[in-house]
């Protein structure tokens, strides 16, 4: 027994309403991990000096590179030197 024009109507506006919903509340939990990340990397940082604060940015930088770059740039040297032996 196929749905009147109404009861479609029906379904797709509550459909519409349950994704807005769906949309707001993940965008609000995204928002939330977000936060409670920043406050535990202040709560760490409070307890390191200056230079491991530095050291800690800097390993952090390098490990953004390296994650972005292509895979045979990011081998090891050991890797490339077992690999050319081969």
């Amino acid at each position: 027994m196929p749905f009147t024009a109404e009861e479609l109507e029906a379904m797709r506006l509550a459909d519409e309403e349950i994704e807005r919903e769906f949309e707001e509340s993940y965008s609000a939990q995204y928002a939330d991990a977000e936060i409670s990340k920043w406050l535990d990397d202040l709560a760490v940082n409070d307890t390191l000096d200056h230079k491991q604060i530095h050291n800690k940015r800097r390993r952090r930088a390098y490990r953004a590179r390296k994650k972005n770059a292509a895979p045979d740039t990011a081998m090891s040297e050991a890797a490339r030197k077992k690999t050319q032996t081969k």
